[in-house]
This record gives structure tokens, sequence and C-alpha cells, in this order.
């Protein structure tokens, strides 16, 4: 009976075999070039052939060409793919940045402040593999081929699917056609230098059309019907049109690929060549996606008469001329038994099923999935993390591990100041997981150092130490004339406690001791500007503090807010000061951004800074007003436009601002500001109360090296026009 089955097995095998063969000989092979953005013209080529009722018997292609190529090969059709294609966001697909909002509070600023950033390994530093690690096109690729996550051979798709990458180790190209169909197209588009190569199978893979970026010679030898065609290569270019990066990158890819291309391209038997002139791999804009897929199809109709040759409705997929919404995977209800976490050491896989907020056995959506993965992403503790459902039931997250420390470099100019080098060292996990070690060297005219060590330990009150010195020099103004100015070492140490929730707030308590050495005053002696010498003042200080940002950037945020207070105890010998109670000061700093539309950002601010009790403070602990932002070093400053920086020195202190910014073209902004304070040494300020006014316009750049930044402002105190130039990121 057994010996029967067998045979009977058999025989079902070799019937199957024979009607793959049979169909390998006749019907239509489809080959899509590689390209970049210039890709979306094969979707307007598929439109047409859906049109026409073609059926398509097998499907290859490299980079661009082989992830549109695998979403027909499943069963989309060029209409849903068009859909896919305008609905995207490709700029932030783009982009390794994480939502800011769910990275770790203490992290946000220390992330917005470099020019570069690079990993340290036991070899030493590490320069970054290509300019984007891949996270969310990783994840874009995988919610595209959901349904296809648990196939192990392309040639079981729908339509069965090739794809070719390179093997940058021995420099030959490689068909892929099994595995996991996500990454399988992450190592295939792996553009040199614009992505990371992707290690598949041991094998570190960069994109296919380094070598072979039209692989009809591929498909030649996998199936023996008629071959379609479609190439968006632009040739050899001449070298005055050579005038960017990727146009020497699209340069030398033809260079490679020439003689490979010549003999493909002679091996087709429908030849597509749509127009893809004025677009770059690179062109991503929604009016290139539009003008691109519109371009495909004109190149096709171009050819109806031969490609009607071929149209049969009876082997044609009638879904293919339907249009279902495709946002609508976000919506699918999904439920597992078992959450698989591979690729992690640092971490237990309890803590990536946490973070991952999935639970077994309780439904979930696509996005809540996604939502998940991108706050894992935001830990920093990954370089990527990606998933899929290796069974209905069961999914699997990878985690490729982040290389803990890095060296940081920012540079700053502000007029008036000599030109500001920043490096930083950040190390994750020193101690604890989820702590992190942060050192800031200054080298400039005015030095500096800061160092940082915070544990995240969520709502566990967890330890903060802090040690800062900075060498500062103010000028001191009075009714808006210069009267002196000082130099002064600052110095802080503290230690604290402090509590975060969802990565937006921060509370904490502390105690810290500011020392400052003030020398060099300058100028006739002033209430103000005290003629002294060269002295040193140490503060002992108590504070509860908390802190929110939930900002979408710190650079010209277009939503969310920023928000500050405190309580302090000052004293010059931890109990009181002068012999009597200490001073008690609060403070509050309040700044929000609100999109109004596409082009226009609303931005409102209000602070004050008073003292209850009655003492005098010294001149450096009282409130400072004046400057374009308020600089990390040194907290008792408030910025005011119209003013120069430390411009009003008071007691007590409160304003509010208001300001409309209008995005004029890409990264070109202009902003029209404004505010309005008053300062008094009465806590109710009721008696000499001054009152200020000021306004002001600037203009801002966003260059590779940080934020360019002209200001014009005026004020009733300055009563002239302060101009402010700065070029480079804050810190």
């Amino acid at each position: 009976m057994k010996h029967s089955l067998k045979i009977i097995c058999l025989l079902l095998l070799l019937n199957v075999g024979a009607n793959q063969t049979i169909k390998a000989q006749s019907g239509l092979g489809l080959v899509l070039c590689g390209g970049g953005a210039k890709g979306f013209a094969h979707i307007g080529v598929l439109k047409i052939l859906d049109s026409l009722h073609i059926p398509i018997d097998y499907v290859g292609g490299t980079s661009i060409g082989a992830i549109i190529g695998s979403m027909y090969a499943m069963g989309y059709s060029g209409k849903e793919i068009e859909q896919m294609a305008i609905e995207t966001n490709w700029e932030d697909l783009f982009s390794d940045e994480a939502d800011r909002n769910l990275i770790p509070f203490y992290e946000k600023n220390l992330m917005e402040r470099y020019v570069s950033t690079f990993k340290i390994n036991e070899k030493g530093i590490k320069l970054p593999e290509g300019f984007i690690s891949g996270q969310k096109i990783l994840n874009f690729l995988s919610e595209i081929t959901l349904d296809a996550h648990s196939l192990q051979d392309f040639r079981q798709c729908k339509i069965p699917f090739f794809c070719v990458a390179t093997d940058i180790g021995e420099g030959k190209d490689v068909v892929l056609e099994n595995g996991f169909i996500t990454t399988t197209l992450r190592a295939s588009m792996s553009i040199p230098t614009a992505f990371s190569p992707y290690v598949l199978n041991n094998r570190l893979m960069i994109d296919g059309g380094i070598i072979n970026n039209f692989p009809v010679d591929v498909m030649k030898e996998r199936f023996k019907g008629k071959i379609i065609g479609v190439d968006i290569q632009k040739g050899m270019m001449s070298s005055q049109n050579i005038e960017s990066f990727t146009s020497v990158l699209n340069q030398l890819s033809t260079i490679l690929d020439l003689n490979r291309f010549n003999s493909n391209k002679s091996l087709c038997d429908i030849y597509i060549h749509p127009d893809i002139e004025g677009y770059s791999t690179m062109s991503f804009n929604a009016e290139a996606v539009d003008t691109l897929i519109k371009r495909g199809e004109r190149a096709a109709r171009l050819l109806i008469p031969e490609l009607k040759k071929y149209s049969c409705d009876d082997n044609f997929d009638t879904n293919r001329t339907c249009l279902r919404e495709f946002s609508i995977l976000n919506n699918r209800i999904f439920t597992v038994s078992e959450i698989r976490v591979t690729g992690q050491k640092r971490n237990s896989p309890n803590y990536v099923r946490q973070k991952l907020g999935i639970e077994i056995g309780k439904p979930f959506t696509l996005d809540k999935l996604k939502f998940g993965i991108d706050k894992l992403y935001a830990t920093n503790e990954y370089e990527y993390v990606s998933y899929r459902f290796i069974e209905k039931d069961v999914l699997e997250i990878f985690c490729k591990e982040r290389i803990n420390n890095s060296i940081g470099i920012g540079i700053n100019y502000e007029k008036g100041t000599s030109a500001t080098v920043l490096l930083n060292y950040t190390y994750k996990n020193l101690l604890f997981n989820g702590d992190l070690f942060s050192l800031d060297a200054k080298l400039s005219e005015y030095p500096g150092l800061k160092t940082l060590y915070v544990l995240d330990k969520g709502a566990i009150p967890a330890p903060l130490l802090k040690l800062q010195y900075n060498k500062l020099g103010f000028n001191f103004y009075n009714n808006g004339k210069h009267v002196g100015n000082a130099l002064v070492n600052f110095g802080i140490v503290e230690a604290g406690l402090n509590s975060t929730g969802k990565n937006l707030f921060t509370i904490g308590v502390a105690a810290n001791a500011e020392i400052y050495n003030i020398y060099d005053i300058i100028n006739p002696p002033t209430s103000i500007a005290p003629n002294t010498k060269s002295e040193t003042k140490v503060y002992y200080n108590y504070k509860l503090y908390t802190m929110f940002d939930s900002r979408n950037s710190s650079i010209l945020p277009i939503k969310g807010n920023r928000f500050y207070a405190s309580v302090k105890i000052h004293t010059d010998n931890f109990i009181t000061y002068k012999k009597e109670l200490p001073m008690l000061s609060i403070m509050m700093l309040n700044e929000r951004a609100t999109k109004l539309s596409k082009r226009f950002t609303l931005l409102q601010n209000q602070a004050f800074r008073v003292f209850v009790t009655d003492s005098l403070p010294p001149t450096l602990l009282r409130s400072l007003l004046g400057g374009e932002y308020q600089a990390d070093l040194y907290e008792y400053q408030l910025p005011f436009h119209g003013l120069r920086f430390t411009e009003v020195v008071a007691k007590n202190v409160i304003l509010a601002g208001f300001g409309l910014r209008y995005n004029i073209y890409k990264k070109n902004f202009v902003s029209i500001l404004g505010n309005v304070a008053a300062s008094s040494d009465n806590f109710m300020f009721k008696d000499k109360t001054t009152y200020i006014a000021g306004a002001g316009i600037n203009y801002t750049y966003l260059s590779l090296l940080g934020p360019m930044q002209i200001t014009l402002s005026y004020s009733n105190i300055s009563k002239s026009l302060i101009s402010f130039i700065s070029l480079g990121y804050r810190f």
C-alpha cells in the first residue's frame, strides 16, 4: 500500500513539473530595470498591460524594478501600485529619523547638534557604510509584501519572480528567488553610499544594478517565452551633464553595466523605453511620481499594436483591472500565538516584547505593529528593527543591535564670537540597561566641558549626575548703553533623582553647587556692573523641576510644546543666605509651535522668573534678559527679540512673545517675531517696573552644517537695530 502511494505521489509531481515546463515554454516574461525614482515609469507600463488584459508569466527586476515587479508578481494591479506610489511619503521614507516623541527624553536634544556622528567599535572609529541604514524602507517593504512573508520560493508567487543583487565581497551578481522576500528586496536596492549594504545569507549585498541593472539574460535562462523589457536608464551622459553626486553614481553604474546592458537589450522581444528626461534616481517628489507614471503609459501605448498580440482574457487575472484600497492593509486585524525575538543580545526578549506593545492572543492592527516597531527603533538601541509573519499566527521581530558608543562633531559661529567646535562622546548602557553617559567638549575662545550621566527607568526615580564648566563673557548695559563687561568661569556640580514618562516629560529633584569665578570687570562701577576684583562665589541650591517636550524638532518645529518649570532654593552655606532665610525663585518657560498650513507656522512663548523672598540676589543669580535663543550653558538667561544677550538684568521678569514663520521654498524660512516683557525688583511688579517691547525679522536656511540664521531686531530699550548672524547647531 505504502509503495503504491509513493508511485501515485511521484506521478503527481511529474505531472505538476510537466505543466510548469509547458508554461515556461510560452507566454510573456517581464523584466523591469533599476533606476531609483525613474522606476515609477514601470507603473505606467503595468497599467497599460492590465488594460489590454495581457497575462504575464514571469517577472524579474533589479532595485526599484525588483520592488515594483515583486508587487505585481504578488497580485497587485498596476492601478494599486500607482495608488501606493502616490500615497507614500517618499522623502520621509528615505530618512532614518525616528519620531522625536518616541526618542528617550534625555537623548532628544543630544541628537540634534551634530554635523556628523561616528560609531566606535573595538577597531576604532567606524565610518558609516551609507547615508541611510534603511529602517523605514525595510518596514515599508514588510508592509507591501505582507501576504508573502511565509513564502520561501518566489516561484510560488501568483507570478513566478526573481530579483538581482550584487555580492560586494565577491564582485558578482546574485540571483535571488527564495528566502524572505522583504530582505531580498532590501538587498537588491542597496545603492552604494546612499544605503548601507545589507547582509543576506552571510553575504554583504548592494544594489544589483552595479553589475546587472537590466537582467534580461537571467530571465532568458529561466523562461523560454517572449520577453518584455522596460528600460529606464539614460545611457551615458556627457561630462557637461555630470553635475551632482547622484549623476556621478548613475554614470559609474552605467559604465560598469554597459556591455551587459547592450547584450540584455538585444535579448528583448518587446523593448519599452519611457522618456525619463529631466528626472533622476532621486526624483521622489509628488510631481515626479505623477509625471513618470504617465510617461510610462505613453511609452507602452506606442507599442499597443505589438502588445495586443499577447492579449488573452482566459489567462488574465481580472482582479488586476480593479482598484482595492492600498491603505486597507493598515486596518487588517491580526492575532498571534507566539512572538519570536531574534538578533538582539543586550536586552531580553521580554524587553523587546514590552516595547512592541503586542500581546499574545489579543487582536492588533498593522498600524499598531508599526508603531511598536517605531518605538523599538527610537530607543537608539538598534540599527534597524524588522518584522515578519513566519506563519499566520507567529510573529518574528529581528533586531540588529547598534554600536553603543559614538563620537559627534558639531560647529557653531555667532556674530561677535569666535567659531566653536563641539566634540561629544556618548556611551549608552555604560553601567545599566537604559543609562546614558555624555561628555561635551567645546573648543573656542570661551571653552566648556559638560558631563551628563542619567539612568532612565521610566516612572521609577533614578539617578542623574551633571558636571559642567563654561567660560562666559557678559556685557552689561544701562538703558541700552554698554557700561561694562566681565569674564566668568562658571561651574555646576549636580546630583539628583528623575523620573520620565512616555519619553515626553521628566520630573526630578536635585541639589547642586554653582561656582562663579568672576574677573576682568571693566568700566566705572554701577548698580548693575560693580567694579570688582577677581573673586569666587559658591551657591548651594535645591530644586524641584519638570520638563516637557513634544516638539517634532528642536530646530524650526512646526508642532508641539517645550515646557520647563522649577522651584529653586538658593543658599550660600547649604542652609541660609547671608545668615538669613534662603532665597526662593520660581521659573517657567513655555514655547509652542502650531502648524497653520503647509507653509505657515504660528509661534508662541511665555516665560517668567521671580524671587519670592525679599533678598536682592547677586547679579549673576538674577534673570538675564536678551538674545535670540536660550543658551544651554546658562539657565537664568531668557531670550528676547530686540535685546542683546543679557542686556537687561533684573530680579523679576515676565514676558510673552509671538511669531509667524513662512516656509518660502524647501529649506528657506522667514519669520516675523514680536515680544513684550516687564522687569522689576518687586515680586508683584508694583514699583519701578520697566516695560519692554521688541520685534524682529528672521531668515533661516537649513544647511548641511546646520541652520544659517540672520535676524534684525529692535526694542524700546536698545533703541537701535540689532543684527544677529549664526551658522551651525546650538549647544
